[in-house]
């Protein structure tokens, strides 16, 4: 019974610090995004930078690119792209 216990706390703790490091990991990324927010920079760079710095695909890299920058325009955090 004590076996069976711990093994579900063990599960919960596992799933838990799974789910935090996840949202460390999607917080550094939208750093990183934003951090390069400067009106020059195209989704495409800055997807392609993404790459180099974390361990995504171009495909998955792009998708973030264009998904945290809908959420910033959301938030009224994005000037329009200058020439």
């Amino acid at each position: 019974m004590l076996a069976l216990i711990l093994s579900v706390v063990l599960l919960l703790l596992i799933g838990y610090y799974a789910r935090r490091y996840r949202q460390l990991v999607e917080y550094d990324i939208d750093s990183f995004i934003w951090d390069r927010c400067d009106g020059y920079c195209t989704v495409a760079a800055i997807a392609e930078k993404l790459t180099g710095s974390f361990d995504v695909d171009c495909e998955t890299a792009r998708q973030a690119v264009q998904a945290t920058l809908r959420r910033l325009d959301e938030l009224g955090l994005l000037d329009p792209a200058r020439e």
